[in-house]
């Protein structure tokens, strides 16, 4: 069974990339707080999603700590590493996550690697997934639901998404 772990910089989409894996099917939740950063995963019965935007609650999260965890409950591992347009970004997590725009540059410069060298460290597949690809072509989600061999969405559960372009806001 497999568990799909959502990981990005905050403001990079790592909420909607996970609402999209559960329309699709995957037992998680999209809110900050995880139903499982308290409690043990469960058992493998469905696909989990498990979103954790770095850093989280102004902590870094163990990524390899999370890996284990669930390959000790016996999932197979597969990451979703979200990316957004670095002028968006930066704005948003100016306004919602730190001080200022130059503490947002500074964690975007960190966070990458450490989501990258936390993936190579553990043997993690990962693809890369843009919320640009999913705001304006949302037949791209259909695609990377494919890829992750999840079930693919009707345009009813498509329109149900209700995907709007943040990133307008911050060019205006």
């Amino acid at each position: 069974m497999n568990a799909y772990l959502v990981l990005g910089p905050e403001s990079t989409g790592t909420r909607l990339t996970t609402r999209i894996l559960m329309k699709a099917g995957c037992l998680g939740s999209d809110q900050h707080a995880q139903i499982w950063d308290n409690d043990p995963f469960p058992s493998p019965s469905q696909p989990i999603v498990f979103r954790r935007s770095i850093p989280h609650n102004k902590t870094w999260p163990d990524i390899p700590r999370i890996v284990q965890s669930l390959r000790e409950k016996g999932y197979t591992v597969q990451a979703v590493v979200t990316a957004r347009d670095w002028h968006a970004t930066s704005k948003s997590q100016a306004k919602l996550h730190v001080k200022n725009q130059s503490e947002a540059y500074a964690n975007l410069g960190k966070v990458y690697p450490y989501i990258f060298d936390a993936l190579a460290k553990e043997n993690v597949p990962y693809i890369l997934v843009t919320y640009e690809s999913i705001i304006h072509n949302t037949s791209s989600i259909n695609t990377l639901l494919e890829y992750l061999q999840l079930p693919t969405l009707e345009k009813k559960k498509l329109n149900e998404l209700n995907i709007q372009n943040g990133n307008e806001k911050w060019y205006a």
